[in-house]
């Protein structure tokens, strides 16, 4: 049985006490102070055993817990030492968990969050808990010594065959380095809409309650229009790191100063490493306004381009602010002259709303896609020069 602490202000027991009876329904052992903390206990014990005899521990934050020391600070700082000594490897988890919208705080700032804005939110965590702290099944206590040799030449050819074969768990093939851009249109969703496909929008200042959008897959070659909002999701085939550049298009050809927007701070905590079947989204959905939008400007202003980078190792020129920010335009244009190269373009012509999947991957990283999820929109391939990076470009083009 799985151990989860919940650690969590005074202020917000009412919501975490709701998750609390979740996880005890849905099979969990949760500790929270209110139901195992004992009449003549020393409290600071007791809470130090619970962390530490944690599987997981999840940091319930919101606008009033972020601004508190205390008992909530020694439990955070208790379990990132128990976090360090397991080893950042081990199954022991420290998960963040925003029941609103807030920064993370910066000791927490290394870890992917999840958002509990609503409490049904909690059945995507509890799988969240299962897939990274459910003890794999043991191997077998004995091999067989004794293996005729026609099944093992069988078993090598089917091992063989298998690797040289594109499973269904892969995401990609073996071949060129690839990186896949799609670009979505957000549009209110309505009461037919699956759930797992939305987006919530938290309200602004003249608004009740969240809005909620659904993502639908933008045609790059149709032209987008003043109040459009739109956001991108990129992944790339093999391992390594991400960099997305923004540049103002004007009418004529020509281009703003460069601007990085991916990695920030305010995303993954600055981290842009990424691998096969894991999506990078921006703006990212824990945003107040997790999209773009197309507003009229100047006269002139003809849309976006983007650039896409793709390295194997990271690049020290473009290391994640606290912000987006604008780069060199020297070093910029040198760069581009110097890594661009000619690539393929491959387009899905896919239609329609994003899957539950997508959203889920773009979110919070605990969904990875598979070759049986839907295709980037739009990929590019090549084979780079020796240890340069991969560049893409392309337009967001508004009439």
């Amino acid at each position: 049985m799985i151990r989860v602490f919940l650690s969590y202000a005074s202020e917000d027991r009412a919501r975490v006490e709701i998750l609390y009876q979740n996880l005890l329904a849905a099979g969990f052992q949760p500790w929270m102070d209110t139901h195992d903390l004992m009449p003549g206990e020393v409290w600071s014990d007791a809470i130090q055993r619970g962390v530490q005899s944690a599987d997981c521990f999840l940091a319930c934050l919101s606008p009033r817990s972020i601004v508190k020391d205390g008992v909530l600070g020694n439990e955070i700082r208790t379990a990132l030492g128990q976090w360090e000594r397991k080893g950042r490897g081990s199954k022991y988890r420290l998960i963040p968990v925003r029941l609103e919208l807030v920064q993370i705080p910066q000791n927490l700032a290394l870890l992917q969050w999840f958002d509990l804005f609503r409490d049904e939110q909690w059945t995507e965590l509890a799988k969240v808990i299962r897939q990274v702290c459910e003890p794999k099944p043991a191997p077998p206590a004995k091999w067989l010594r004794v293996v005729e040799l026609s099944s093992l030449v069988a078993a090598l050819a089917l091992g063989i065959w298998w690797y040289t074969s594109p499973s269904k768990s892969m995401r990609w093939p073996s071949g060129p380095v690839r990186l896949g851009v799609t670009v979505w249109k957000l549009r209110e969703a309505t009461a037919a809409d699956k759930p797992g496909a939305k987006i919530l929008v938290q309200p602004h200042a003249n608004q009740s309650a969240p809005l909620e959008f659904i993502p639908e897959r933008a045609d790059l070659a149709k032209p987008f229009v003043i109040g459009d909002r739109v956001r991108a999701t990129f992944e790339s085939a093999q391992e390594g790191y991400l960099y997305v550049i923004d540049q103002e298009r004007r009418t004529g050809g020509a281009l703003g100063h460069p601007k990085l927007i991916f990695p920030t701070m305010r995303i993954r905590g600055g981290h842009n490493e990424v691998h096969s079947g894991q999506l990078v989204e921006t703006p990212p959905q824990e945003e107040e306004d997790p999209y773009w939008e197309f507003k009229k400007g100047e006269t002139g202003y003809a849309g976006e381009l983007l650039t896409v980078i793709f390295s194997r190792q990271p690049i020290p020129e473009l290391g994640a602010a606290k912000e987006a920010r604008y780069v060199d335009e020297n070093w910029f244009h040198a760069r581009l002259k110097e890594w661009t190269l000619p690539l393929g373009r491959t387009e899905a012509g896919s239609k329609g709303t994003a899957t539950a999947a997508e959203v889920a991957a773009g979110k919070n990283g605990a969904r990875i896609l598979t070759a049986d999820d839907p295709r980037p929109e739009t990929t590019f391939s090549g084979t780079p020069k020796r240890g340069a990076p991969l560049v893409a470009s392309f337009a967001l083009n508004v009439s």
